[in-house]
């Protein structure tokens, strides 16, 4: 069980409110010493010595400051820093040899120097303040816990000594240091760590001292509020975390698995009754936009062209080319003129009507494929619709494969957006658990794994999947034709 304190020690340039990364200023903390005394463990009350010798590398550097989080403690007072032994003076007012004491959730101290501080420059700070409320009151030992070396800093520490003393009398039950690298001597009511060595910018020691308990100092009012949360993160939140971390690799692979077992029993086509290798002729009276989006499961602008032929095939228009302007023959211009023939619908599909009424809008008996350029995309999406509608009508699909492709691809979509989601709420709440943001990652996966498998869900009905096959075979037959048949019996 601990009370934290951190304090938190910076440096910046005259007019600078903060250095910058591109700042090539640099120093070192020759020392950082710090001092607890002066205990009144009845008021739970108790003084600290924050003490830096400065050596300017390359400066100038013109003030600091000292930043104490507030919630392991109930005020701070009695704040004097001084310069090389000389207090500066209690003001806000920013001017040189003055410092300034505010805050709420965190103590903030800001001090500046006399004069700037050129480079080859040794300063000496010492920062002293009574904190109140920072003791812990238990009955088996009054305990003291300190972060007297913060590790957010700057600028590296040469040497460091942390030093506690007792009330004359109070023996220590119980010290140590956080890491335990610091090398402790006691001496009666002292207790004093030295640092191993140089301490990096990220290096910090946190101490612990637990005395004789004092049946007169009052619990501070912070202390059961932190006591429970150190109960929970001991006993309860790591079981949250494994329960985590199991819900995300049940969600991930459970969930990968389930899209790949679908696929498996439902997105793959049915095996075809044996086909021959070939057939020379057509296996069906099929028309052509049915049979390519049987084939490649796609309604696209090949089936529709395909249509278009196949109609002028059967008399329902006319294809005209012709030629307009240029000179002697040169630069002229191609267009295709559309003739309708007849007004008859009665042997066409829907989507053969819909791409007749998009060649031939408001019935008109002529158009040219000029005319058409930025008007027949208007129904294109229609016409593709309806073909897939064919395919299901005649029984080559159960479901659209453009929906099933879509069901998949924005459930995918869905769940990556569910993840994101979650991650951002998983952040927020790491306070229950430093893995809440997990899940997110089982659910973002399994996202990605159905929007990857969407265009392999459609799957053909086996009277479908019969006539892809022979219809496949017709097809190699006229890839090979040369190798199937004399060209001339073909012919």
């Amino acid at each position: 069980l601990a009370v934290s304190l951190l304090l938190v020690a910076g440096l910046a340039a005259w007019n600078v409110g903060s250095v910058h990364s591109q700042d090539n200023r640099s120093l070192r903390w020759n020392r950082y010493d710090v001092t607890i005394n002066n205990f009144d463990t009845s008021a739970n009350r108790f003084d600290v010595t924050e003490s830096y010798v400065l050596a300017i590398e390359t400066g100038p550097f013109s003030f600091g400051f000292a930043e104490i989080p507030m919630d392991r403690l109930e005020r701070i007072t009695n704040v004097i820093v001084y310069q090389d032994g000389t207090p500066l003076n209690a003001t806000c007012s920013g001017a040189r040899g003055t410092f300034c004491a505010t805050g709420i959730e965190d103590y903030s101290i800001r001090y500046y120097f006399r004069r700037p501080a050129e480079s080859g420059d040794r300063v000496n700070i010492d920062i002293r303040y009574t904190v109140h409320g920072a003791l812990r009151s238990y009955e088996d030992g009054d305990q003291l816990y300190w972060v007297a070396v913060p590790g957010d800093r700057a600028f590296p520490i040469m040497e460091s000594i942390v030093r506690v003393e007792l009330p004359h009398g109070v023996a220590p039950e119980v010290t140590a240091s956080y890491p335990d690298t610091w090398r402790e001597t006691i001496s009666g009511s002292v207790i004093i760590w030295e640092a191993p060595g140089r301490l990096g910018a990220n290096d910090s020691v946190e101490v612990r001292v637990q005395y004789p308990h004092n049946p007169v100092m009052e619990e501070p009012g912070w202390q059961a509020g932190y006591d429970r949360t150190v109960w929970y993160e001991e006993n309860v939140q790591p079981i949250v975390s494994l329960v985590l971390i199991v819900l995300t690799l049940l969600a991930g692979i459970g969930g990968v698995l389930l899209v790949v077992t679908r696929y498996l029993s439902h997105g793959r086509d049915p095996s075809a009754v044996v086909v021959p290798e070939y057939l020379n002729e057509p296996p069906s009276d099929d028309p052509p936009g049915v049979i390519g989006v049987l084939l490649d499961e796609r309604a696209d602008m090949k089936d529709i062209m395909g249509t278009m032929m196949d109609l002028a095939r059967r008399g329902h228009f006319v294809i005209e080319q012709t030629e307009s302007g240029g000179v002697f023959g040169m630069f002229t211009s191609t267009d295709f003129i559309f003739h309708r023939a007849d007004d008859a619908t009665d042997d066409l599909l829907p989507y053969e009507e819909t791409l007749m009424r998009g060649l031939f809008p408001r019935k008109r008996k002529e158009t040219s494929l000029s005319d058409l350029r930025n008007k027949f995309y208007e129904h294109i999406g229609a016409i593709h619709e309806q073909m897939y509608r064919e395919l299901v009508k005649r029984g080559y699909y159960t479901r659209s494969p453009q929906t099933t492709r879509n069901m998949w691809l924005f459930g995918g979509i869905g769940l990556l957006l569910l993840a994101g989601g979650a991650f951002w709420v998983g952040m927020m709440l790491t306070f229950i658990s430093p893995f809440m943001w997990v899940p997110a990652f089982g659910i973002g996966l399994v996202g990605v794994a159905a929007m990857a498998a969407s265009s392999a869900m459609p799957a053909k009905t086996p009277k479908g999947a019969q006539e892809a096959a022979r219809w496949n075979a017709f097809r190699r037959y006229l890839s090979n034709i040369e190798r199937y048949a004399d060209l001339e019996q073909v012919t």
